[in-house]
């Protein structure tokens, strides 16, 4: 079988990731890699997405 996320899919995990890291610690000590990691997607589809932290 293929990958099987979806645009809508990894982008929310993002987002929740990136919540759950803010909520967790100081906006400055998170950073994009951290927020990649916990997501389970590349660091790469922050940016495409958002542009930036």
């Amino acid at each position: 079988m293929g990958n099987l996320d979806t645009p809508a899919t990894v982008r929310g995990r993002l987002v929740k990731a990136a919540l759950d890291c803010f909520l967790a610690d100081d906006y400055h000590r998170v950073t994009t890699r951290l927020i990649a990691k916990k997501a389970g997607a590349n660091i790469s589809m922050i940016r495409y997405y958002f542009g930036n932290k």
